[in-house]
């Protein structure tokens, strides 16, 4: 490693670490995305009104609902159950669910749904219908400064121990209420702005359902004011005091994960841990690594020098010895090497000798038939021209380098 790439390596990892470094002091931006989670702590979340249903519902049990609920009717969870919370900013139940759901209800129970959207199959099926009255216009939802520019709007309850004689006042971009309804089943809880309904009671059965059209007033921007958590603690009183199962299916916050990374990316601990971890291990990789690795040699595959040796020994028969003599040296040595490497005998009779080194060796027959008969020829005369031992030593030499062995 020359000293350029120290330099890179040493930029490389002074700029990671300040960039994990950033990440893990930085303030994170907020999040005003619409959750409704009771485990988020996020504006628009619902972890206070969670963490305070064990003092609004006291001796009772909390059940929380993180299935479709056909399916978590099925356990023994919801039996003893009399109150089931739903709060979301859109809630639309398929028509089994719906079914389910009001069934349950019909059995003496009581469900609580808060949402600013409902969807049609459950209005219909409890004879109500939502219309909207817009406060801020998008034009002036681009300009707001936070929430807090919003109008203001009123909530109060129609129940006079409930009602205060200064409604509680909410900001909001828009309000929901219900434009019709059955009114020999509905009962008006509460209001918004000049006599709009947003808060009903409709009979189902031997149970109840509880309608609520502004979710808002249950996340942590309102209640962590004591001023405005009493509107949604009394909204909730309406419930009996009993087991309520609180609902963490239908949330807008609810996030389905298809791989472990998926989820510690998507929680800011676990992903700025994972980021650490990464970090570390690549620089466990450059300096641990460098430490340790020790030089790996270079092992060359052995040399065939049997032809350099040959053409050495021929070169010494060339210049002192005699034609007949250089071919049978080379001929010895061209039959040995078959025996040896082929485990075959050229000078042996037939033609499938000729064959069986043919095959063996890779070289094609007509051509190692040419040279067995050029070595029988050789043989054959007591002396050889310069021209016929050229052409012999130039045969064996091409068998050599055409063998596959």
């Amino acid at each position: 490693m020359d000293k350029k790439d120290k330099y890179y390596i040493a930029f490389f990892v002074l700029s990671l670490a300040l960039y994990v470094g950033y990440q893990l002091i930085s303030p994170q931006p907020v999040d005003w995305s619409d959750s409704y989670r009771g485990d988020h702590k996020i504006p628009f979340g619902t972890y206070i009104l969670h963490e305070e249903l064990g003092a609004l519902f006291p001796d009772n049990q909390i059940t929380i609902n993180r299935q479709p609920p056909f399916e978590f009717l099925r356990t023994n969870e919801a039996e003893n159950a009399t109150g089931w919370i739903y709060i979301n900013n859109f809630i639309n139940p398929d028509p089994l669910e719906t079914e389910q759901l009001l069934r349950w209800t019909s059995k003496g129970n009581h469900l609580f749904i808060s949402a600013s959207a409902i969807g049609p199959g459950l209005a219909d099926s409890l004879g109500f219908s939502i219309s909207y009255q817009t406060l801020f216009s998008a034009l002036e939802l681009n300009l707001a400064d936070g929430l807090s520019t919003f109008p203001e709007t009123n909530l109060d309850f129609y129940n006079p121990d409930l009602r205060r004689n200064k409604p509680w006042t909410f900001n909001a971009q828009r309000i929901a209420y219900f434009s019709s309804a059955d009114t020999l089943n509905t009962t008006r809880l509460g209001f918004a702005g000049e006599d709009r309904v947003n808060f009903i009671r409709i009979n189902y059965g031997e149970g109840a359902v509880f309608v609520h059209l502004f979710p808002r007033v249950f996340t942590n921007y309102y209640l962590r004011e004591h001023e405005q958590a009493t509107y949604a603690f009394k909204a909730l009183s309406h419930l009996p005091q009993a087991d309520v199962i609180w609902d963490e299916y239908y949330k807008a916050g609810r996030t389905r994960y298809t791989t472990p990374v998926g989820y510690i990316l998507s929680e800011t601990p676990l992903q700025r841990a994972w980021y650490l971890t990464l970090a570390a291990v690549i620089l466990f990789m450059i300096f641990r690594g460098r430490r340790e690795q020790r030089a790996i040699p270079v092992i060359r595959k052995p040399a065939n020098s049997t032809l350099q040796f040959a053409e050495t020994i021929g070169s010494l028969y060339l210049e002192k010895g005699s034609n007949k003599m250089i071919s049978e040296k080379k001929i010895r040595f061209f039959l040995e090497w078959c025996r040896r490497e082929l485990g075959a005998d050229p000078a042996a009779d037939g033609e499938s000798h000729a064959e069986l080194i043919s095959n063996r060796s890779g070289v094609p027959i007509e051509e190692t038939e040419e040279l067995l008969n050029l070595i029988t020829e050789a043989n054959g005369k007591p002396e050889l021209t310069t021209a016929e031992l050229l052409s012999l030593n130039t045969k064996i030499d091409q068998f050599y380098k055409k063998s596959l062995r």
